[in-house]
């Protein structure tokens, strides 16, 4: 029987699942690298930004894909390139609408237009076209659905990460960042007051190192509360339809950010609530600099967005390139690289000691077999000639670095060509159709543009920036004295934002370590060690496999990785470097004692000896597949004390670990190895005899053991 209330049922307004994506985050940010592209099309890991997110909300289950920009012919060239992803993808149960307007100049804006085209039905997700995740938004939605039910006022949840942690960086930062150096997390981070069910009462968003304040009141009228510090902001929130109408009668309302904040005042508008969630399980970031954008290409190379993985296309799902897991080596098939692949059970090596761990190398690209590239992107038809160094770089297609060039920490568009010895410092942006050189050098910081792009910017923008030419047809940006010395821009909402990340100066900072010197004016020198000593080619290479088996024993720390599957890595990394026996076996034992600490963050300390007796334990199948007699263990430990002088701190509950528990020396050998001398008994070494003395009173007592052991 047809009921009334049959009816309104049949005939109700179906509430589907909607992610609105604000594609535009109306700054210059990016400039110039972005000038003939739009930032949703920009490409990370040689896939379009956009690409990443509507793989990510078409496998959460989002039927409703809606993307706001600027009108223009970026826009256009947006719903072609959309169009063309869902064609090729085949997706049936999701759609993907892209609005553009002329008059739009902010998110506010850009809402408001949306509330008056009433295409929003219920909870909806918003995120900005340069957020980045894997997160599982239905938990996102069920977590929105709960504060709702608890409190009828909550229109919008923010979506925060947890800070991160100095152990949680990439391999390469890990090498190069001194304890004193800032560490490199995202340029948006927000500090929070909140209640222990999540609404926030105090919000600040601010940069890594500056100051916070909170109303005083808050301390006095909560019993208890829960203080959030240095979150990361991925740009991305839950939202009710209710909160449209927010936007439509606040005009004052132009940012997500400004609207939070507007909320959370004590006259807050129409009596709403907003809450905080921060997800256990799973990644996201937003690509604010340079910086970011470094540091998201790394963490997708390493597999952090899982299943979204470097080598199947996004764009097409198909698989495009093979990949070595140990290495992180992706590559076309049809790369020329000058190096043989070889084929093993369910997986690739790449046969290279010149290209380090995290490489990208897109279609067709003509790699030099005597280019170094280490941590870099090479987009597709790139040519590197030899004796090119490439250390985070990330390149845009069709690039030609010639001969001698040196690039750090850098960004290529498109078509730009590199003439021999071309020296680029950390920090340059080079904008599509440059080309440098031979024998130029630019300083940190640099953003370069054509000269036939220039001509196409605003007349007023061009009159308020200076511009030097740095060859034919290439233009050196010149920012504004107070923006120079800091090298900072201005967001949207008024934050100062670096262009990597930084300020000028730590470009300087983060070069220890690695194929360049500390010295802005001799980037393309060679290393030097803590005394200032230039390390040999020899002594490079066993400072990248120190690092990386540091690297590899505290991932597996964290993911519980098996002994088995570290060696792998580690034997990887040896053969890699061909580091000899002797000095693999030092590294491997002192990054065994070290890996708890590094984990905790404490990198300029010898470890206390819990945290050593914990990696002696987790690590001992690891260390018995690299030592195999009593006199590898000693050696190996009269080499640590000639290294480092702390180790003898630990001496003594050393050898009372790898004998009375551990059971891995036997106490005669140990006993006759100091009788004898050590690892060299014709001349005892003054470590030797520094050890010896250190340990004296344990040798006496096992002496002792062993003659009352006879005895009976």
């Amino acid at each position: 029987m047809l009921t009334m209330s049959n009816f309104n049922s049949d005939f109700q307004r179906k509430e589907i699942l909607q992610a609105v994506i604000y594609g535009d985050d109306f700054t210059h940010q990016f400039d110039p690298s972005s000038g003939k592209v739009h930032k949703l099309l920009l490409p990370l890991v040689n896939t379009p930004l956009v690409d990443y997110s509507l793989d990510w909300l078409h496998h959460n289950g989002v039927e409703e894909v809606i993307i706001y920009c600027k009108d223009g012919p970026a826009s256009d060239e947006i719903k072609r390139h959309c169009k063309s992803v869902i064609e090729r993808r085949n997706w049936k149960s999701m759609s993907v609408r892209v609005f553009s307007s002329a008059d739009v100049r902010s998110l506010g804006a850009a809402v408001r237009d949306l509330y008056a085209k009433n295409i929003i039905l219920g909870d909806f997700l918003l995120l900005k076209g340069d957020t980045l995740s894997n997160l599982n938004i239905r938990k996102l939605m069920d977590a929105h659905k709960a504060h709702k039910t608890l409190d009828n006022k909550a229109v919008m949840t923010c979506i925060f990460m947890p800070a991160e942690r100095p152990w949680n960086q990439s391999s390469s930062e890990t090498i190069r960042c001194s304890t004193t150096a800032p560490q490199s997390f995202s340029s948006l981070r927000v500090s929070t007051v909140a209640t222990l069910d999540g609404k926030i009462l105090a919000y600040q968003r601010h940069r890594r190192g500056t100051g916070l304040s909170f109303p005083s009141y808050l301390a006095f009228e909560l019993p208890r509360a829960l203080v959030s510090a240095q979150l990361g902001d991925p740009c991305m929130s839950v939202c009710s339809v209710e909160l449209l109408g927010l936007f439509a009668d606040n005009f004052d309302c132009m940012t997500s950010d400004s609207l939070v904040k507007g909320l959370l005042q004590p006259d807050d508008l129409n009596d709403c609530a907003v809450y905080q969630h921060i997800p256990k399980h799973g990644y996201a970031a937003n690509i604010t600099t340079f910086k970011d954008y470094e540091k998201v290409s790394l963490d997708m190379l390493r597999r952090v967005f899982t299943p979204l993985v470097p080598e199947t296309s996004c764009t097409s799902g198909r698989r495009r390139y093979a990949h070595d897991g140990l290495r992180q080596h992706y590559w076309a098939p049809s790369s020329s690289l000058g190096y043989q692949a070889y084929h093993e059970p369910h997986s690739y090596r790449l046969q290279s000691a010149h290209i380090g761990v995290q490489v990208v190398l897109g279609e067709g690209v003509q790699l030099s077999p005597k280019a170094r590239v280490r941590s870099s992107v090479l987009g597709n038809h790139c040519i590197v000639a030899e004796d090119a160094s490439l250390d985070c770089a990330f390149l845009g297609d069709h690039c030609n670095i010639g001969a001698g060039c040196v690039l750090t920490r850098c960004f290529l568009g498109a078509n730009v060509t590199l003439k021999p010895n071309t020296v680029l410092a950390p920090g340059c942006v080079v904008a599509t159709d440059v080309t440098l050189g031979p024998d130029v050098r630019l300083e940190c910081g640099s953003l370069v543009t054509s000269a036939a792009a220039w001509q196409q910017v605003d007349e007023f923008e061009r009159d308020d920036t200076q511009v030097e030419r740095v060859s034919e047809n290439g233009l050196r940006l010149l920012r504004p004295e107070g923006e120079r010395d800091e090298g900072l821009k201005l967001d949207a909402d008024g934050q100062h934002l670096p262009i990597w990340g930084l300020r000028d100066d730590d470009f300087l900072v983060v070069e220890e370590a690695d194929d360049s010197t500390t010295d802005g004016d001799e980037l393309d020198g060679p290393a030097l060690d803590d005394n200032g000593d230039v390390l040999d080619e020899d002594e490079q290479k066993e400072l990248e496999f120190d690092c990386e088996v540091l690297d590899s024993l505290c991932n597996g720390v964290k993911s519980k990785t098996e002994a088995g599957k570290v060696v792998l890595e580690i034997n990887a990394s040896r053969y890699a470097y061909n580091i000899p026996l002797e000095n693999m076996q030092r590294i491997v034992f002192k990054n065994v004692l070290l890996c708890h600490e590094r984990i905790e963050g404490r990198d300029d300390t010898w470890p206390a000896w819990p945290n050593c007796k914990r990696g002696l334990a987790l690590y001992q199948p690891v260390l018995e597949r690299y030592f195999k007699s009593a006199s590898d263990y000693l050696n190996t430990i009269e080499s640590l004390v000639e290294a480092d002088e702390r180790v003898l701190s630990c001496a003594v509950k050393l050898l009372f670990e790898l004998t009375q528990q551990l059971e891995v020396l036997d106490d005669g050998e140990l006993l006759a190895w100091f009788e004898a001398g050590g690892k060299t008994p014709t001349s005892p070494s003054t470590a030797f005899c520094s050890f010896k003395e250190k340990v004296a009173g344990f040798l006496t007592w096992l002496q002792t053991a062993e003659e009352e052991s006879e005895e009976d």
